[in-house]
């Protein structure tokens, strides 16, 4: 796998501070956890997307957005459920 990461092929993404997802996605994009099923989706972001107010100066090297909820299958299984 390493060779991969060095190669630039798969990036290592870090997800609730401690579990490593190898992404083979390279554009920039986030990460969602559905927290009923634990599926991780990609999904796109404007990457023109300001975050962070720039008149401080910063310089963002790295942005990792990473939402947590539950997800349409999860939200469709458990309305199903209760009819």
């Amino acid at each position: 796998m390493k060779t991969f990461i060095d190669k630039g092929i798969v990036t290592v993404v870090t997800v609730d501070g401690n579990e490593m997802h190898y992404d083979t996605i390279l554009q920039e994009h986030g990460h969602f956890r559905c927290v009923e099923c634990g599926k991780l989706f990609n999904f796109q972001i404007d990457p023109h997307l300001q975050l962070v107010d720039t008149e401080r100066g910063w310089t963002v090297q790295e942005r990792n957005i990473y939402l947590k909820g539950i997800c349409d299958q999860c939200k469709a299984d458990t309305r199903s459920s209760y009819h």
